[in-house]
């Protein structure tokens, strides 16, 4: 990418591609607990940089801790910005000890950031007759663009990408040497450079490409073509100017410019080594030459090959007899990896082959298109001496219920080991438990089904030749956690199978009576958008927040009670509207028409396109590795947000129903967070209202707010409701003011109210921040565990957010694994019956469809089996209906 004749000066902007690495890669640690994500992410970059472009000159720039020059221009200068996560701090000396072993100069200077050392350079570099390439994404450093000065954006789905002038232009929207003028305008949230209120980013792009600069924009201010922005300019020319100074990056700093210093040598192999061994970089190691002559290093100890990263290898076509060689060659190595292909879709969206791989090497193609091999495939999958390993496993078992154990599912075992990890597709969990990369051709998503071309199997190949290879990874570190290992086996694995046969079966949608319900929606939202535009004196967009805004602040005379924190523009959100409601009787018909709207679009008219087209069954899909407490959550579509508050939102759940001669049954959990919040706490005043059947929150009304017993109003019983459920949130005075509308001080005083009477759970409160400070998990009931690390932040907000989870994971986790025993139990209860089938999980609800005949036994039955799911100190209580319908 370089000139012929003109040599080429690589800066690399360090600081930011290190929180860029940071941030891309979660929770990698070494043996010894050490956090090593940026450093790997980091050395990643710069290893793919030095190879693909062999730069003659290279520099790593860095910002220092210390305040800057722009901090004494501007003491808010980046105020409100996170402190660096406690876990990056220590990993930045290794990151410069490694650019010193590879003999690459770490420039840094008191005072300046990392950009301006970058300017200085550039500016002296090209001046010198040098190409320079600056390999950052950050927007500050485009302005510094020109003719041999160019930026290197590397954005992980699109590649890298050289971007000269007209490539700023493309990509930013104004020249280079207008984008300071763009930021004078915009300012910069991450940076806290104020800018002018009212002015965007779209904004100031089409002020500056307009007028050119910011000295003519501010003489144009109040003939601006666009009349929101006329005079604002003017108001702010101060905050503008400055805002530019400090968005400007500076090209003279005290920065030697000595380019033999800055020249590519060859690293000092052997001090690499040392600290990619310290760090666990099995990957690094294995690219290291044997010793400075450039022999290279032996594989890894335990002999395997690394992944194959090459995306266009096909997988070998296996007809019925090459399929038999390929189950013995299985049989003979104990386990196998396999894949689905396609692998995104829903529980409808069959696979069209399977992909086998018997270790990381080839992979092999399994056609389902013909009955002779989807019963060579079936054969196969039910072997009992083959430890079939995939990915999501709940994916085969949906099309192959005879998939018989053992099976093994990474994906699982990656959630159950980090469950706060987030991100759960093969090519992440390769590079973080292997230290390996898998190219492949589109980006998995979070659930780990990949999203591919509909005849590339190419990718999915990619995924089966990594499973036996991770898998034994991560069976290691479950190994080391029985705790886990043991939900992992006897709790996540199993629930697969519950989970592919509720999908499978799905629930029956009654879409003419959806239908009839948004034409009734269609007809009072056109009659609440006439009565609005009556109150309001003329038409408008009922969905522009800007004309809204404009009807209830300038035309109505409202007060403006809050301004949008971008744009500082006067708010019209539902927090703002239900404070208006007192003022003017269209907030509530605002709000009205809101709230319809939202059902009418997410509900009303989207169900039905969801339905099968054959069934009427609507298949959502279960989502095990997702909530860090370990509740399930559902998508396409989501039942858990099925609305049951209002008329219209129980009116949808009519719409779920059961086919002719059945009956839906749901069985729901009575209070069973609170339930096991007193099991955990061993609190007397909790554990008796539980034993004596009382109703809890009249008891707390009755403990804390003064109620006399047996006269709880209803009111007070859905206040002692909220601050039941509160405490188990970590609600604080403020929230629990909002929610049941008192003073602050009020809503204090009855949360210390609540400790006080409640001793046990103030108690329990302490115990486990303790717990969760000195060794940053928790612990559910049943061995989860789940990684609280910002409990120990500096940053306030942070911490008490975590100390809000870290308290409320035992309780809600607990539930959620309590839930999952329970559904379980049913489920092999019912299992080889006709009489009824599980159906639905939400919240703390089961639901089944039953025979009409059988329904009340069934009831019964589960009812039983669920409040027998697992014994507390204190009574589980399942409440039971049976009906047409959901709701």
């Amino acid at each position: 990418m370089k000139s012929e004749e003109r040599p080429a000066l690589f800066l690399v902007d360090a600081s930011h591609h290190l929180y860029r690495a940071y941030f891309a890669i979660r929770r990698l640690t070494n043996s010894k607990g050490f956090s090593t994500n940026a450093i790997y992410g980091f050395v990643t970059m710069l290893n793919r940089l030095l190879e693909a472009h062999r730069p003659s000159y290279l520099a790593c720039c860095f910002d220092r801790a210390e305040k800057t020059f722009r901090h004494e221009m501007f003491e808010d200068y980046k105020a409100g910005r996170d402190e660096m996560p406690d876990d990056l701090v220590p990993q930045i000396p290794y990151v410069k000890h490694v650019c010193e072993a590879r003999r690459i100069p770490v420039l840094e200077r008191e005072g300046f950031e990392a950009d301006d050392i970058m300017g200085t350079l550039a500016v002296r570099a090209a001046a010198d007759g040098y190409d320079v390439v600056l390999v950052t994404n950050d927007k500050d450093l485009f302005q510094l663009v020109r003719s041999n000065v160019r930026v290197l954006y590397i954005d992980r789905q699109e590649g890298e990408r050289f971007l000269d002038e007209a490539g700023v232009e493309e990509m930013f929207g104004v020249r280079p040497a207008q984008v300071v003028d763009v930021l004078a305008l915009w300012g910069d949230p991450t940076d806290n450079i104020p800018g002018v209120p009212g002015i965007g980013e779209k904004g100031a792009k089409q002020i500056i490409h307009r007028c050119g600069s910011l000295e003519e924009a501010i003489r144009q201010s109040d003939v601006l073509a666009e009349k929101r922005y006329r005079g604002k300019i003017t108001e702010h020319v101060d905050e503008a100017r400055l805002s530019k100074t400090l968005a400007t990056v500076r090209t003279d700093v005290d920065v030697p410019w000595s380019p033999e210093k800055l020249r590519v040598r060859e690293p000092d192999v052997e001090t690499l080594r040392a600290l990619y061994e310290e760090l666990e970089f099995q990957k690094f190691l294995e690219k290291l030459p044997q010793q400075t002559g450039g022999v290279p290093a032996p594989a890894a100890a335990s002999g395997k090959e690394t992944v194959p990263i090459a995306a266009d290898e096909p997988p070998r076509t296996l007809d019925a007899k090459a399929l038999g060689a390929l189950l013995k060659d299985a049989e003979a190595r104990g386990q196998i990896g396999i894949s689905p292909h396609p692998a995104a879709g829903g529980a409808t969206a069959s696979p069209r082959e399977l992909i086998f791989a018997v270790d990381d090497g080839a992979a092999y193609s399994l056609a389902l298109d013909e009955a002779e091999s989807a019963e060579c495939a079936a054969a196969f999958l039910e072997n009992p001496d083959v430890l079939k390993t995939t990915h999501d496993v709940k994916r085969l078992l949906l099309f192959f219920p005879s998939l018989s154990p053992p099976f093994a599912d990474t994906m699982l075992a990656a959630y159950v080991l980090d469950p706060e990890e987030g991100a759960y597709d093969v090519e992440t969990l390769a590079r973080r438990r292997l230290g390996r990369e898998i190219a492949m051709p589109k980006r998995p998503s979070r659930r780990g089904l990949y999203e591919e071309a509909e005849e590339d199997n190419s990718g999915t190949a990619l995924c089966a030749r990594a499973l036996v290879p991770l898998w034994e990874e991560l069976k290691k570190g479950l190994a080391q956690q029985p705790l886990l290992e043991s939900l992992y086996e006897t709790l996540e694995l199993p629930l697969t199978r519950v989970l592919a046969a509720m999908e499978r079966h799905g629930v029956l949608l009654d879409a003419e009576r959806l239908g009839e319900l948004g034409r009734e929606l269609g007809g009072e939202l056109q009659t609440l958008g006439a009565e609005i535009f009556d109150m309001a004196g003329e038409e408008f967009n009922l969905n522009s927040p800007r004309q809204l805004a404009k009807i209830l602040y300038e035309k109505l005379s409202l007060p403006v009670l809050k301004k949008t924190a971008k744009t500082k523009a006067a708010s019209t959100g539902t927090e703002v509207l239900e404070l208006l409601v007192a003022e003017h009787p269209i907030a509530q018909k605002i709000l009205d028409y809101r709230q319809k709207t939202k059902l009418k679009s997410t509900y009303v008219d989207a169900l039905p396109r969801l339905a099968h087209p054959q069934t009427g069954r609507v298949h959502t899909s279960y989502n095990q590795c997702v909530a860090a407490t370990g509740r399930l959550s559902s998508s396409e579509p989501n039942l858990q947000n099925i609305p049951i508050r209002t008329a219209e939102g129980r009116r949808i759940r009519e719409a779920f129903v059961a086919p002719e001669g059945w009956r839906l049954v749901s069985a729901d959990y009575s209070q069973i967070e609170l339930r096991i919040l007193a099991h955990l706490s061993g609190d007397a005043v909790l554990a008796k209202a539980f034993e004596r059947g009382e109703d809890v929150h009249e008891r707390t009304a009755v403990e804390i707010l003064g109620a006399q017993p047996g006269e709880v109003a209803p009111d007070l019983r859905r206040r002692a409701k909220t601050v039941n459920f509160g405490v188990i949130y970590g609600m604080s005075a403020y929230g629990l003011a909002k929610q049941v509308g008192v003073e602050m001080g009020e809503a204090a005083s009855m949360i210390r109210a609540y400790f006080e009477r409640y001793a046990g759970v103030a108690e329990l409160r302490e115990e486990v921040l303790k717990a969760a400070r000195e060794t940053g998990v928790v612990h559910t009931l049943f061995g989860r565990v789940r990684r609280i690390p910002e409990i120990r932040n500096r940053n306030r907000v942070v911490r008490e957010a975590a100390e809000r989870a870290a308290f409320n994971t035992p309780i809600q986790g607990s539930a959620a694994d309590l839930m999952k025993r329970a559904m379980l139990k049913v489920f092999e209860a019912f299992e080889a019956r006709d009489d009824a089938h599980l159906i639905m999980q939400v919240h703390d609800e089961l639901v089944l469809e039953a025979r009409e005949n059988a329904a009340e036994g069934v009831a019964q039955e589960v009812k039983e089996l669920m409040e027998e799911a697992f014994a507390l100190n204190v009574p589980l209580a399942v409440d039971t209906k049976i009906s047409r319908s959901w709701m």
